[in-house]
């Protein structure tokens, strides 16, 4: 009885050990969780960096600017002959200054001189032809009006003429009349024989003044008929001239286009500077086979210059109500207007070509180097406050307690940078260095950084 209590006893004795070291150990487990929050909170504190900052406006300065630029030709070209002959004559060298219109070279271009005299040649003919149609045609129309002057009055004889016809043929049939009666009388011996005879002479009388109508009506439409058909014998004489006429204009101008590409051709054996300037180069050689596909010579227009640079699209920016551009170049100055802006972006430089007017008098050479010098209108970031962050350039920012790296895409090393950032923004000045993008910041004033 009493083993069975001792028993019961330790079972009871063993709970509680139990209970206690449970206790014990979630008291252990609070405390460890405690610290380990207060742990992190004081690791947080150690992870924000003390920095100072500054107002973009108070380190923003105008600077001077400069960029590399090149005095450029508007024509540096190539002189190739413009048809396949051998070159008889060669009149300049390198380094001869020439003016436009100047022959440079010849060549021997015999064959195109007989086409061209072949050519004028047919012109002349086709000339001469023309101006032998063209008479044939006058005369021709001449005779039109000629013939044409003749209807009315042809027309007007035959009028008058028929108008005489029935009066004739009724003093015909009057007489023809008076003759048969006066014949009857006659037989029956009611009349003389003299008024018979009279009789028989007014028939007769009668009867020619009738024929005499006929054959003057007959005339004046022969007459009539003839005029008629010389106009139109005239008129298609004068469609025939006028065809031949077409004819030989037409001929004309396809001889004169003819003539016209000769005389190009003996131009061409001629080659002319296009423009004033200077040669630079000299390809051709006497004797030599020219084509068209091999430049003769190189041309270098020595007066019309230009300079040109190639810009950030802030220095365009910067530089647009700047009124005094200056190009330097070995100690001389010389005023500059800018006269156009390329809308293309080259390559990974990510500027633009900008041409200018070189506004002094000059004597600089085509290729020549200087600065492009102007007075910044706009503030810019001096070049220590550019920072590099993964291969980008750009400023540190505070923004809501956090480092922020904002890149500046036009930024060149080693050089200030214009901005569109506003002058009150926040950059990071002390710790900027070891800073990167994200990281927790505490500003603290400069006083206290020195303390």
């Amino acid at each position: 009885m009493k083993k069975r209590h001792f028993q019961g006893l330790q079972a009871v004795l063993c709970m509680v050990l139990f209970l206690v070291l449970l206790l014990s150990q979630s008291s252990l487990w609070a405390q460890v969780a405690e610290s380990d929050a207060s742990s992190a909170d004081s690791a947080d504190k150690v992870a924000a960096v003390s920095v100072t900052l500054k107002r973009l406006g108070d380190i923003t300065v105008p600077i001077q600017r400069d960029v590399l630029a090149t005095v450029v030709s508007l024509n540096d070209a190539a002189i190739s002959p413009q048809l396949s002959a051998q070159v008889s004559a060669v009149s300049v060298n390198v380094g001869d200054k020439v003016s436009k219109g100047d022959v440079l070279a010849r060549l021997d271009c015999r064959d195109a001189m007989v086409s061209l005299r072949q050519a004028q040649a047919a012109v002349v003919t086709t000339q001469a032809r023309i101006a032998a149609t063209k008479a044939r045609t006058d005369s021709t129309a001449s005779r039109i009006q000629s013939a044409e002057a003749r209807l009315p009055a042809a027309q007007a004889r035959l009028s008058a003429v028929q108008a005489r016809l029935p009066s004739a043929k009724a003093q015909l049939r009057l007489a023809q009349t008076q003759l048969q009666r006066n014949q009857k009388l006659r037989q029956d011996a009611l009349i003389p024989v003299d008024t018979l005879d009279q009789a028989r002479t007014a028939f007769e009388s009668a009867q020619s003044a009738y024929n005499a109508a006929l054959e003057d009506v007959n005339a004046s439409r022969a007459e009539l008929a003839s005029a008629t058909v010389e106009v139109s014998s005239a008129q298609a004489d004068l469609l025939a001239a006028e065809a031949d006429l077409s004819t030989a204009r037409t001929e004309l101008e396809s001889v004169q286009a003819q003539q016209e590409a000769a005389e190009i051709t003996v131009e061409r054996c001629q080659i002319k500077a296009p423009f004033a300037g200077q040669i630079t180069a000299r390809f051709l050689q006497l004797g030599q086979m020219a084509t068209p596909a091999s430049p003769a010579f190189q041309l270098l227009q020595t007066e019309a210059l230009e300079l040109s640079a190639n810009l950030t699209a802030d220095d365009i920016r910067d530089m647009a109500s700047i009124q005094n551009l200056l190009f330097v170049v070995e100690g001389e100055n010389y005023a500059i207007q800018q006269r156009a802006v390329i809308g293309q972006v080259i390559g990974n430089t990510r500027t633009q070509e900008v041409r200018f007017r070189i506004t002094d008098k000059h004597s600089l050479p085509a290729g020549k180097t200087g600065r492009l010098v102007w007075q910044g209108s706009l503030p810019a970031i001096p070049s220590s406050w550019v920072l590099r962050r993964e291969g980008r350039l750009g400023v540190l920012l505070a923004k809501e307690g956090q480092a922020r790296f904002y890149p500046l895409p036009n930024a060149l090393e080693g050089q200030p940078v214009l901005t569109d950032l506003s002058p009150d923004t926040l950059l990071i000045d002390q710790n900027r260095i070891r800073l990167r993008d994200g990281e927790a910041i505490h500003p603290v004033s400069a006083a206290t950084t020195e303390e």
